[in-house]
């Protein structure tokens, strides 16, 4: 499905999507205080991430002649587990976010909507026409 949405700097792009999910995203407002929000989010990559570990893990095993010694090496107080998608999230621009809500259930209306086009069959979704409260929404006015 491809999906039309407000990236980062507010430009707007078009992507093929196909996996959704919804996650909290907290944000901090100029007042100091915080917006307990949630995103919508393109769950591809996330589930790269967790493939491309499993990959690196089976990789090492082979190296290290068996899975008990990387789990010793992993268990070490002393090491840091290092996983590819934690180096991923942690050095890399998160470019998974496709929409910022103000409440998990504003966010849960929108994938309601989303997967109301999907059921009929429908290949396109605009989220910039929805607001951060989850209402469809055209320069301010709702429809």
């Amino acid at each position: 499905m491809y999906i039309r949405f407000k990236n980062e700097f507010g430009r707007v792009e078009v992507r093929d999507v196909r996996r959704f999910d919804i996650r909290s995203a907290d944000c901090e407002e100029g007042d100091g205080s915080t917006t307990h929000g949630a995103e919508l989010y393109d769950l591809s990559f996330e589930i790269a991430g967790d493939f491309a570990d499993m990959v690196v893990e089976y990789a090492c095993g082979i190296l290290l002649k068996g899975r008990a010694e990387v789990d010793a090496i992993r268990l070490r107080k002393r090491d840091t587990p290092v996983s590819v998608a934690k180096q991923y999230t942690d050095y890399c621009p998160d470019i998974s976010g496709l929409a910022w809500f103000n409440s998990w259930e504003a966010a849960g209306r929108v994938m309601d909507a989303l997967c109301q086009v999907l059921a009929r069959g429908g290949q396109f979704f605009d989220l910039t026409i929805y607001g951060e409260d989850g209402e469809v929404t055209v320069d301010g006015w709702y429809w």
